[in-house]
């Protein structure tokens, strides 16, 4: 009779293993279709659409303009399509190959300042043209020159000559960065600016001045790439908040502080690098979101907060109030969030595979028109509006990726082991942490 049972509960186990991995390859293709051409992906100039809007799922508005850091997931995506990791029954492995040396070729023309790429570009018949305000982002160009090494790791022992010239025209446009970020870099504080304003021929007036954010990788990145000549104090000298939230059971969970209280910003850098095993108590990651999940439900949100789209087709960079710095140390309330958006709920399937698979079930049970049938998931879920209009780039990209992060760090830490920068890295984040831990 044990044998019996032993055999029926491991029966039940591979069964629902199995209806898991149904549903995510679904779910997955689903919001794959954004990247095909003449949906997400611009024709002309075959680069992502910032976003897209929809009425009765057929599309009635392209944004005509695209950010470094989508290029840079749109350049991630493709790679893993092109080495069979991601299955498309419309994006050949052949194809996305030609399409990466085809975008690298694109990206070697676009208009930079040291380097440093502009927010954002506009769609011109067929070119693609730097927006007048002439503004370089460090944290657009941070997450790009992450996207771009992760590309160089995947590709670096080929012996393919179509391999070869991405890795060669990809570390070139790597290296041409360097003057960018020295130009960034603030010696007098010891922290990178937030960018340069070309106009005005200046750093812009605030710093990436805290680690609990997405912008990290900026820092993080421009220490690696200056082999140390802009120094590790950039990073040691970035705030960290380590605050208390107390669960609906009554228990009390410590966990680290974001800006705004939203997912991406504790988690969009761990699309690339193991976090886990690089920050000391990265148990206060895993506990924000178990925070969030507390919060959205004793609230009746749907899904998992952080930046996004609105019910209502507008932006709002806000998550939870009850876990942003900007409201507890700040006192400057936002607007109250009672919708989630889906991408943040994927991304915290690095840290819970369990809880993000049950959120993406509810949310296609209670949202049964959340799938656009042929674009993606719509942006923004509320029980009191339904789902909008608006499908993002950026989102769909951090969608996609957060199921396939183990392959991409893998590809950057294969480069930057082949570069001597691994244990700079390691040494880098030694220091996430806060005065006294």
């Amino acid at each position: 009779m044990f044998k019996f049972f032993t055999i029926l509960i491991l029966a039940l186990f591979l069964f629902s293993c199995s209806e898991d991995k149904k549903f995510l390859d679904e779910v997955i293709s689903e919001n794959l279709e954004f990247f095909e051409d003449g949906k997400g992906i611009a024709e002309k100039v075959n680069l992502p659409q910032d976003y897209i809007a929809l009425k009765d799922n057929k599309k009635i508005l392209d944004t005509n303009f695209v950010n470094s850091t989508e290029i840079g997931l749109y350049l991630n995506i493709l790679t893993l399509i092109d080495k069979g990791i991601i299955s498309s029954p419309k994006i050949s492995s052949g194809f996305a190959k030609k399409r990466i040396l085809e975008t690298l070729e694109k990206v070697e023309k676009m208009e930079t300042w040291n380097g440093l790429f502009f927010w954002p570009y506009n769609f011109v018949d067929g070119e693609i043209i730097a927006k007048g305000d002439r503004i370089a982002p460090a944290v657009d160009n941070g997450n790009f020159s992450i996207s771009l090494a992760t590309l160089v790791g995947a590709y670096q022992n080929s012996d393919n000559e179509i391999d070869k010239k991405i890795v060669s025209k990809t570390e070139k446009i790597l290296d041409n960065q360097k003057e960018g970020y020295f130009q960034i870099y603030d010696g007098e504080r010891k922290l990178l600016s937030a960018g340069w304003d070309v106009l005005n021929d200046r750093r812009l007036g605030y710093w990436i001045d805290r680690k609990m954010n997405e912008s990290r990788l900026a820092t993080i990145w421009a220490i690696l790439l200056t082999d140390g000549k802009i120094p590790i104090d950039v990073f040691i000298n970035m705030g960290l908040t380590t605050e208390t939230y107390r669960l609906s059971n009554g228990r009390n969970i410590e966990y680290y502080l974001t800006w705004d209280g939203g997912i991406f910003q504790a988690f969009y850098p761990a699309l690339f690098i193991d976090e886990k095993h690089l920050i000391k108590n990265y148990y206060k990651f895993e506990n924000f979101v178990y925070a969030q999940k507390d919060y959205i439900d004793k609230n009746w949100i749907p899904s998992f907060i952080s930046a996004s789209s609105t019910p209502d087709n507008g932006y709002t960079g806000m998550g939870v109030m009850e876990l942003a710095e900007v409201v507890l140390n700040f006192k400057d309330a936002g607007p109250y969030i009672d919708f989630g958006t889906p991408h943040a709920t994927a991304l915290t399937y690095m840290v819970n595979p369990k809880i993000a698979l049950y959120y993406l079930k509810k949310i296609k049970k209670d949202f049964p028109k959340i799938n656009s049938n042929g674009y993606g998931w719509y942006d923004a879920i509320s029980y009191k509006k339904g789902n909008n209009s608006r499908i993002l780039s950026l989102d769909q990209g951090m969608f996609i990726l957060s199921f396939y992060a183990d392959y991409n760090r893998k590809y950057l830490k294969d480069y930057l082991e082949r570069k001597g920068k691994w244990d700079k890295l390691k040494e880098i984040y030694s220091h996430f942490k806060e005065e006294g831990e």
